[in-house]
């Protein structure tokens, strides 16, 4: 069983109460004020050795220090604890929006969470900083309705900032198509998933969600999704319509503000109208059969094949996923590096600690002797003083004359010899040819395309979602007939060890209940279940890691 995050008594001045949760950077704690006894929220990063994370930490600190707004949630104090940097931040009771999605609310209700966020994400765009990273987990409904927009651990300026270690930054669901495209991040890129953060509210799911990471980005790249208003009669045409601008597929042609959406919303005041209930769709095959397919940067084309272009855009996927676990091993390996680094520089700092103390002994040792020489030295200088007196008491004794001095000739001054300088060697500048940029993109080829074969699939009751550090129970439908010989935990093509499968149960009703936990420092996002039957895979069944 993977070790439990030890809840500390105390951060800086403040008692610790609880833990809140525990994500991909630190842990976030409930704690209190002993001032003025109030909650507060305290993050607290996992590993100071990661430069990479110690920085983006330092940036959402900057970051939430420069905003101030109601509907962004408010940093109270940064500071360092054991080493260990951490944030103090304002405790929102309520729920996330990830979680109030699934449930049914007013079309008031909808409008009031979205009038929030346009209004946040305005404010952030005119400080110049964007979010990058918009999605449900990173709202927070409050029990009066309201919303707040949490998480700036990845914001930056517009056309700069950190970049992450993978083939992107954000939670790729979420993502605007041009950055799949390794394009920088705009404040259009904001707005689409502003977009798809209404679409998903006022539908009740996200348009391109699938079972699997490469479908999902094949669905994110070629597919138009089927307009609200079609969906459900209830939500209002022209609201509908300008979500479709959000989510257009060419960033040209959508908006650089949430104003659009934040006026269409503006415009809904029937009382009828707000009254309207939404409830969450179940995205049937009916609706997904209107959708249309395009490929970005290009118009439709009738007569080209759909198999053609997602294979294409799969190869991109699969291309990418590949890159991202390279970049991965990559940063493994710079980790390990860095650490050995620290343990040489411990060393060499000890071993200089020990140098430094062998030259102190020394010199005491040689003070010392020189002590003990300068007092031999005066013993003799006084026993030879008292000799001299003695033989001159003698001599007066016997009355023999004293010797005239000896006057001693004057000692010639040495002579100073001029000091010669150096003459002036101008440096060597030796010329360093500029090293060669390496592109390091890795090339995509379009694979084969060989005929696809029938497999069992799973399906499930349950909620796909699993939070670090928690164990889930998830019941697995099968059709009639068919026993699974073995489950395994995937990501990518290879077997996912951060995911663990406690237990599997068969139920009466030809299905299997599988007992699951995600380790506290499992790596966030989707992962795949696959059995195992008649020595073939299943169809894999997408999961989520989230915090």
């Amino acid at each position: 069983m993977a070790e439990q995050q030890k809840q500390p008594k105390q951060i800086g001045r403040f008692p610790i109460i609880g833990t809140l949760g525990v994500g991909g950077m630190g842990v976030v704690y409930l704690g209190q004020d002993p001032d003025i006894g109030r909650k507060v929220a305290i993050k607290v990063l996992h590993a100071t050795g990661d430069k990479e994370a110690l920085e983006r930490f330092k940036n959402e600190a900057r970051t939430m220090g420069e905003i101030s707004h109601p509907n962004i949630v408010i940093l109270l104090e940064y500071g360092i604890d054991d080493n260990k940097p951490f944030l103090v931040m304002e405790y929102l009771d309520g729920l996330s929006l990830e979680k109030w999605i699934n449930q049914t609310h007013t079309l008031e209700e909808h409008k009031k969470i979205l009038l929030n966020l346009c209004s946040a994400i305005s404010f952030a765009h005119r400080k110049e900083i964007l979010h990058r990273d918009l999605k449900p987990g990173n709202v927070q409904v409050l029990p009066s309705g309201d919303a707040k927009l949490l998480d700036f651990g990845i914001a930056t300026g517009e056309d700069t900032g950190l970049t992450a270690t993978g083939f992107f930054i954000g939670t790729p669901k979420y993502l605007a198509p041009e950055i799949l495209q390794d394009t920088t991040h705009t404040k259009t890129s904001d707005c689409y998933s502003l977009g798809l953060l209404a679409y998903t509210m006022l539908s009740g799911n996200n348009p391109f969600a699938t079972d699997t990471f490469e479908a999902t980005m094949t669905r994110l790249l070629t597919k138009i999704p089927v307009s609200l208003h079609k969906i459900n009669p209830n939500i209002p045409i022209e609201l509908s319509n300008v979500v479709d601008k959000y989510l257009d597929k060419n960033p040209e042609h959508r908006p650089d503000s949430p104003k659009d959406l934040q006026m269409a919303l503006e415009l809904i005041t029937k009382p009828a109208q707000l009254k309207k209930t939404i409830v969450p769709n179940a995205d049937s095959k009916d609706v997904r059969s209107q959708e249309k397919t395009i490929l970005i940067g290009q118009k439709p084309k009738s007569k080209m094949k759909w198999f053609t272009i997602a294979s294409f855009v799969v190869a991109i996927g699969v291309s990418g996923f590949v890159y991202k676990n390279y970049l991965e091993k990559q940063k493994e390996q710079e980790i390990a590096r860095i650490e050995l680094a620290n343990q040489q520089r411990i060393e060499q700092e000890r071993k200089e600690q020990e140098r430094i103390k062998q030259e102190l002994a020394k010199k005491e040792q040689a003070i010392k002797e020189a002590a003990e020489n300068a007092k031999r030295k005066e013993a003799q200088r006084i026993a030879a003083q008292k000799e001299q007196e003695r033989l001159e008491a003698e001599k007066i004794a016997k009355k023999e004359p004293k010797p005239k001095p000896i006057r001693n000739k004057p000692k010639k001054k040495p002579v100073k010899k001029p000091v010669v300088e150096d003459e002036y060697k101008p440096p060597v500048i030796v010329y360093q040819k500029p090293k060669k940029k390496v592109n390091t993109k890795p090339a995509f080829q379009l694979p084969q395309l060989t005929p696809k074969t029938k497999k069992v699939e799973l399906k499930t009751r349950s909620d796909t979602q699993i939070s670090r550090g928690t164990t889930k129970s998830i019941t697995v439908e099968l059709p009639n007939g068919v026993t699974i010989e073995n489950f395994k935990i995937m990501r990518g093509i290879s077997e996912f060890n951060q995911v663990e499968i406690r237990k599997i149960k068969d139920l009466q009703d030809s299905s299997v209940e599988l007992t699951l936990y995600a380790q506290s420092n499992a790596s966030m996002g989707d992962f795949s279940l696959v059995g195992f039957y008649q020595n073939k895979k299943t169809k894999p069944l997408l999961m989520e890691v989230t915090l």
